[in-house]
């Protein structure tokens, strides 16, 4: 979908906003969708083993737990990418769901060394949280930044995929 939109802080501070809320319903028009994936908005698991020689700077997104070994969701192995930096997702946002300013969120990925204006593949389970890192990242400006998708289940399901 090429216009989609991410409702800053939820449903809660739409709400506490004053935001239009309303309980009609309206039937769905039929019509026919047809899927056209962007692949410059998705790491593949190649992409990613390639990565691994500095091509790239990976973001692991999850909690530092789950970056220091933790499988919480049943990852066959657990640790992180090679060299990957680490900021939680959550991390992005203030108190009441909110992201942060673009110089905050700038400055905290400058801390950690996840570049915002050089290639980066942010990852994490499956591919949720760090596909909320990539919008993040595209918010920022970037053009070079995909989502990996299948992240830790996909790369930790084989034993001599490298993991720290």
């Amino acid at each position: 979908h090429p216009d989609v939109h991410i409702l800053d802080g939820g449903w809660s501070v739409w709400t506490a906003g004053g935001g239009a809320v309303t309980a009609d319903r309206t039937a769905p028009r039929p019509g026919v969708f047809t899927p056209r994936p962007d692949p410059s908005k998705r790491a593949t698991l190649d992409e990613v083993s390639h990565g691994l020689h500095g091509a790239v700077a990976f973001w692991d997104t999850r909690e530092r737990r789950e970056y220091d070994g933790a499988t919480p969701y049943l990852e066959p192995r657990g640790g992180h990418l090679p060299d990957a930096h680490h900021l939680w997702f959550h991390d992005l946002m203030q108190e009441d769901g909110t992201l942060r300013d673009r110089q905050e969120l700038r400055a905290q990925l400058a801390r950690v060394g996840v570049p915002v204006d050089s290639p980066v593949i942010p990852y994490c389970t499956g591919g949720v949280r760090s596909g909320f890192a990539y919008a993040v990242l595209r918010e920022l400006g970037s053009t070079t930044a995909a989502n990996y998708d299948g992240s830790m289940w996909e790369w930790s399901a084989v034993p001599d995929r490298p993991l720290e």
